[in-house]
């Protein structure tokens, strides 16, 4: 397993708030996307902020990003609020809400 597998649980879901009626992406879609549909060519975090409890993690991150979907190359920053809770000692990721 990838460090990447372990740390997003399987309820994970992708959603966007200009989209928040639309369907929310799932764990197996966005894997799939990360690992063969996207090919990420950098990754540079300009700012990020993490809060905690005991049990819940709140990552506010703004990001910029280049690659290609397809055949379609994209450079542009994005931002997104992961949560996070902690699970047998562990913490794990549950839900990404992408903020622009």
């Amino acid at each position: 397993k990838t460090v990447l597998d372990q740390l997003v649980t399987p309820e994970f879901t992708v959603t966007g708030m200009k989209y928040m009626d639309s369907a929310a992406v799932t764990r197996s879609m966005w894997m799939q996307n990360i690992f063969q549909d996207i090919k990420i060519d950098s990754v540079h975090f300009l700012k990020m902020k993490v809060t905690t409890t005991e049990e819940v993690g709140i990552v506010k991150a703004e990001f910029y990003w280049s690659g290609a979907y397809g055949n379609s190359r994209f450079a542009d920053t994005a931002s997104f609020v992961d949560t996070w809770v902690k699970r047998n000692g562990d913490w794990r990721v549950v839900s990404r809400i992408i903020t622009n």
